[in-house]
């Protein structure tokens, strides 16, 4: 049995002209956060495009100011992301998915209370 992987060993770059560095990145209270014995830093979930980050195939997290954080194996990245919290990585690997789910929702519901207030009237 494989355990749980909570915390994920990558490469962070804080800008391009920068030397890369290895650190450890985890999820906890919707911050996505890093550290090594030099650096800790953190940033909302939300301001992340994870679709993006798998997309290339590089598995790799573009940051404001030019700097990202990257997988050094692809495999452990995927399976570092199966195993968030409440088993949310596909609402984690494409947060835009999310807002389309909302709006289909939100417009079923509405041709439905349209539908109840003309059989009604």
């Amino acid at each position: 049995m494989q355990q749980a992987i909570s915390h994920l060993l990558v490469e962070y770059r804080a800008a391009p002209d920068l030397a890369p560095h290895r650190v450890t990145m985890w999820v906890d209270a919707d911050m996505l956060q890093w550290a090594n014995q030099a650096v800790f830093r953190q940033v909302p979930l939300g301001q992340i495009n994870w679709a993006e980050a798998r997309a290339s195939g590089r598995r790799r997290i573009q940051l404001d100011g030019g700097g990202h954080l990257r997988a050094m194996d692809p495999m452990l990245w995927d399976a570092w992301l199966q195993a968030m919290p409440g088993n949310n990585a596909h609402a984690l690997a494409n947060p835009a998915s999310r807002g389309w789910l909302v709006l289909g929702a939100a417009l079923i519901l509405g041709v439905a209370a349209l539908s109840g207030w003309r059989l009604m009237g």
